[in-house]
């Protein structure tokens, strides 16, 4: 779906089997190389953050604040499974003071 030259991507991937989340997770970073923008995907899954973004925006309490933020140092194009595997396991070990 877009308005005004912005991408949005609703609906959570957590309800797709694994092939079809690999599919539209591949399709997501092909059409990022085809037509470069911005995309803001909220998620609940550190999975689909490691894979697809570029910075991820820690959200937390109620009224929601900014809890912490983290770059990753390798471009998503070029990021290993191990990559992926290592940035999962240090994201889920993170403990956000509530």
């Amino acid at each position: 779906m877009s308005f005004r030259n912005r991408d949005y991507c609703p609906g959570a991937m957590s309800a797709l089997d694994y092939q079809l989340k690999e599919s539209l997770r591949k399709y997501l970073l092909n059409l990022l190389k085809w037509k470069p923008c911005t995309v803001i995907m909220v998620t609940h899954n550190f999975e689909d953050a490691v894979y697809l973004a570029d910075r991820l925006v820690i959200m937390q309490g109620r009224p929601c604040n900014v809890a912490g933020e983290y770059k990753f140092a390798v471009h998503r194009e070029e990021r290993s499974e191990e990559y992926c595997s290592q940035q999962l396991a240090y994201l889920n070990k993170i403990k956000i003071d509530k």
